[in-house]
């Protein structure tokens, strides 16, 4: 009996080393296969494969053997490392079928559609309101208004603009020559500007120019302005602080005064009287100006700008009242002094004109009239002076 128990417990004993050596096996195979463990790693798994599993073999009273293996602390270490070494695999887009994408391409079509359907619309929409408002009284020029004028009435300026009435409103606004019109056509005008009151009246805001001078015409005194323009209306009584032209029949010669006149400093302006265009056949531009102070400055329209701005100096070195030349250069010479001069040249034109030979005239032939300057006594001061001026 004792001989079937060893046999017994023999072939169990050789069964368990064959279970044994199995799972050792198995437990090889199943580290060749990961690859992904480190070298390190690996090693201690060979070396806790050595001893993996523990058998135990109890037999109980019945007669009945049991078979109990352990795993060692190492061996579950490994495992746990195992875990979170592998890697799951990645799952893969499904692919969708053409049942599946045809609601979503339904819906772009769809947004596509009332896209298009909008911006129909939309530009319709507009065109309509575009042409009822064209048709309608809103789009024609209702009224012109006029502010900033003093002098000019408000109806002339609308009437040499040009604006008509009725006609539509934004084709007015958005041309210039009306404004044109305005400046050309009234010569007091400077400058002209314009805006939108409400939706179909245009405002014109405009800026008015003072007077700096005066022409004189048959009729009466017509107002000069800064750029030579006379203006439309005249008047019988001019301001006596502004300067009278006289005999200037040619609008150039105006003008040309005009632009000189600009360049005078104040005190010589408040000072003028009255301006003569006297040309003579040396100088074609000659100037006479009357001064209030009483005297008289002779010059040329081509540089009088350069040399008047000195009269108040030359005026406060003159004896008495007379001229002041500045023609050529700039001295002068009392009226008494011109007086004897031309009464003596009127002598001269006289005896030439009887034929008389014997012309004995303060015993000489030709009056000098530099000669005469000289009976004032003071030209030769009047000449260093001029000099020292200039």
């Amino acid at each position: 009996m004792s001989n079937k128990k060893s046999k017994k417990n023999t072939s169990r004993a050789s069964k368990d080393d064959h279970v044994k050596k199995g799972k050792a096996t198995n437990m090889h195979e199943e580290t060749d296969g990961m690859t992904e463990l480190p070298s390190d790693r690996l090693a201690k798994r060979h070396q806790s494969n050595q001893n993996v599993t523990y058998i135990t073999i109890e037999e109980t009273d019945t007669g009945e053997t049991i078979i109990k293996s352990e795993e060692s602390d190492e061996e579950i270490l490994v495992e746990k490392e195992e875990v979170k070494e592998t890697k799951e695999p990645k799952e893969l887009p499904k692919s969708q079928s053409y049942a599946d994408k045809l609601p979503k391409m339904k819906q772009k079509r769809r947004k596509k559609l009332n896209r298009r359907l909008a911006t129909i619309l939309t530009i319709f929409g507009v065109s309509a309101l575009a042409l009822i408002y064209y048709v309608s009284p809103f789009s024609k020029l209702g009224e012109v208004k006029v502010q900033g004028v003093k002098t000019i009435p408000p109806e002339r300026i609308v009437e040499t603009s040009g604006y008509k009435l009725g006609d539509n409103v934004w084709s007015q606004y958005y041309t210039e020559q009306p404004l044109k019109n305005i400046v050309k056509r009234n010569p007091r005008v400077a400058s002209v500007t314009k805006s939108l009151s409400g939706l179909n009246h245009i405002v014109l805001h405009v800026k008015e120019q003072d007077e700096i001078a005066y022409e004189k015409r048959s009729d009466g005194y017509y107002p000069l302005f800064k750029d030579g323009r006379v203006a439309n209306e005249k008047t019988d009584n001019p301001d006596s602080h502004y300067p009278v032209l006289i005999d200037f029949s040619d609008k150039k010669y105006v003008q040309k005064m005009m632009t000189s006149y600009d360049t005078f400093s104040d005190e010589v302006k408040e000072n003028m009287k009255e301006i003569y265009y006297a040309p003579s056949k040396a100088n074609k531009y000659r100037i006479s100006i009357i001064m209030h102070d009483g005297n008289e400055i002779i010059g040329s329209m081509t540089d009088i700008e350069n040399k008047i701005n000195y009269y108040p100096q030359v005026a406060q070195q003159m004896a008495e009242m007379g001229i002041v030349d500045m023609e050529a250069g700039i001295y002068s010479y009392s009226y008494e002094t011109r007086d004897e001069y031309e009464k003596q040249q009127q002598k001269i034109k006289e005896a030439r004109e009887r034929g008389d030979a014997d012309l004995d005239l303060e015993g000489s032939e030709e009056i000098n009239f530099d000669e005469i300057l000289n009976l004032d006594g003071n030209q030769e001061a009047n000449e260093n002076e001029n000099a020292d001026m200039e």
